[in-house]
This record gives C-alpha cells, structure tokens and sequence, in this order.
C-alpha cells in the first residue's frame, strides 16, 4: 500500500490540499467558523505499528475564527483506510487514535485542563461502499435493548470520505486545487489501472492544466498511475496517457526513470542484504572472494526482478528459475533489455 501512502501524503500534506478537503466534507456550520486558510499540520502520526499497512493519517490544526474565550483551535484527524473492504472495528480504532492525540496534545501543554475538539475523517477507497460500523455505540452490544445506558458509553461519529460511491463528475466539482481533484480521482481508482484507462478522457482536460501549471506535481500523480499498472504493460498505460494528455511525455518519461531507480537500488538492498548472508556462508567454506562474487549476482538478480515486477508483474516460476539459472554477464544483458523489450520473456530470452 505504499504508493497509496505516498500520493495522499504528498498530496494532502499541503494545507491548501488539505483544506479543500475539509470544505467537501466537514459539515458546513463548522467550516464557517474554522479559518481553514490558516490551517497548519501536526508532524507524528498516531497509527499502532501493526497497523501501518492498513492505515495512513495526517493530524491538521485551525483555528477558530471568532473566539469568545481567547484564541482556540480544532483538530481534524484524517485517516486513509487502505482495505479493500471497511474496517468493522474502524469507530474503536478512531476512538483508540482520538485518546492518543489528546494524551501527546495534553503532555505538550501541562497546564491544559481541558480537551481540545478532535473530528475524525476516515478516506475510503475501497473497493465497494462503506457498509462498517459508523460511530463506537454502533459496536457496542446491548445498546439498542438498553438505550438508557447510552450516556454511560463513550461515543464517537465516523465522518467518512467515501470515494468508491463518487462520480467523476462529483470529484471534478469539489472546492479543490486541480492537483487534489486528480489525486481524488486516481485514490478512488488506484486498485485497478483499467479503471483509470477508462476514466482517462474524463479527466485528461484537468490532467494537461496540472501539466501546465504543477509538472512536479504531475510526476508524482503518473508515478502512481505507473505503480498501478501491475501485470498491465506499461508501455500500453503509456500510449494510453499520451493519446489523451500528450504533455505529460516528460513527465512520463521522468516517472518511469525515477520507478526503475527506485527498483535498482531496492533490488540492490536486497542483493545486498542476501549476498551478504550467502558470501559469509560460502566464505567459510570457499573463501571471502568468492562469497563477494555470489554478493554482487544476488545483487544483479534483485534488481533485475524488481525492474521486471515494476514493468511487467510479478514473474510466475518459469521466468523466475531462469533468473536464477543466469550468469553475470548475461543477467547485465537482461538489465539492459529490460527497458525497451515488450515483455518479461524477451528480457529473459536468448536475444
């Protein structure tokens, strides 16, 4: 899940992003009277350790805008949900993540005797509608045969952001920079490269204007588009972009180097890491200089597998064995077709 990771936060990490968000969802009554122009981000994330492949969140600050009491401030936690399908524990971890920022909010200003106002807003891009739980009393068993007991509950309301039920045509209107509505749009249909393809014409008008005007910006939204071609060949998602955005070629081409760069160096991590622990091995037994020659192959394999993963898929076990099966100076003639050849076989062939 970490190119999802990776757009949101590039992307709604900007307080100008991030605000239009807030206009499309919060509830209007609160956005007149928060100043969602001064809102700021708060650095730490608040997510379980266990739970960081599931979940991405960003905390944002803003400010009240008429006080009655001296200046005070609401928080609005927003989560990404990465699962296919709703969370049904998702009001319990909210409220667990809700608890935690009041305790680091607390332990930063000692003299606060009170609780600032924290809104949880969950991002969903599943694959279907949101159908969990939307509030902790919804979880909670006996509640609807002993509602006198409610007031005894600790509750909470889900807001829930849920880009699987919006239309291209709902995305487009959202109060957003053109970057932020783009990036809505490839989130609600980053599990599947076709479904992008097909919404492509759509959205190729405000693609060419982010070209414009936010090129860097534009990379990182193909870079995803690329990441999430999967088993698609990636030349066929290139000529798709350029028949509908053709001043996106450079950006393109910059994406797609920056994938394969990023493929080299962690093939070569693993190399590394696996070369390592082969050459000790086989230094014992054969001596250091061979376990570097068995270090650097290892090396030359990872990467390579990674390149062909990035542009091709994942490789089914004949095409792997033969990866393995290779020598030095052949896996360096792999690496170089890599980047032209239409598919994994003529990577891995003879020619």
């Amino acid at each position: 899940m970490a190119k999802h990771d990776a757009l949101f936060k590039r992307i709604f990490s900007t307080p100008e992003h991030a605000a239009g968000e807030l206009r499309t969802i919060l509830p209007g009554s609160l956005v007149t009277q928060l100043d969602l122009d001064k809102l700021e981000v708060v650095e730490g994330s608040f997510v379980s350790k266990e739970l960081r492949l599931r979940h991405t969140d960003l905390l944002f600050r803003v400010p009240f805008r008429n006080p009655r009491h001296g200046q005070r401030y609401a928080y609005v936690y927003v989560l990404l949900e990465h699962q296919s399908r709703a969370d049904p524990d998702m009001p319990f971890r909210i409220l667990e993540y809700v608890v935690r920022i009041w305790a680091k909010l607390r332990a930063d200003e000692p003299q606060r005797g009170t609780l600032p106002l924290v809104v949880p807003l969950v991002v969903h891009h599943g694959a279907r509608a949101w159908s969990a739980p939307r509030s902790v009393h919804a979880m909670v068993e006996g509640l609807a045969e002993h509602p006198e007991l409610r007031r005894f509950v600790p509750n909470l309301d889900l807001l829930i952001d849920d880009l699987a039920v919006a239309s291209n045509a709902e995305l487009m209107g959202r109060p957003l920079a053109p970057v932020a509505r783009v990036a809505s749009w490839l989130l609600r249909d980053g599990r599947d490269v076709h479904a992008i393809l097909a919404h492509l014409e759509f959205w190729a008008a405000l693609l060419t204007l982010v070209a414009e005007r936010h090129p860097d910006e534009l990379e990182a939204l193909l870079r995803y588009i690329l990441l999430a071609a999967g088993e698609q060949s990636v030349e066929d998602v290139r000529r798709a972009i350029l028949i509908h955005v053709p001043t996106a070629e450079g950006p393109l081409a910059s994406a797609g180097e920056q994938l394969i760069q990023q493929g080299r160096e962690q093939g070569l991590q693993q190399g590394l890491q696996q070369g390592l622990q082969q050459g000790i091995q086989r230094g014992r037994e054969q001596g250091i200089q061979q376990g570097r020659q068995e270090g650097s192959l290892a090396a030359l394999r990872a990467t390579l597998r990674n390149l062909l993963s990035v542009r091709f898929g994942s490789l089914d076990a004949a095409l792997d064995a033969r990866v393995d099966a290779a020598a030095g100076p052949e896996l360096e003639q792999m690496l170089v077709r890599v980047l032209t050849a239409a598919s994994a076989e003529e990577v891995l062939g003879d020619g």
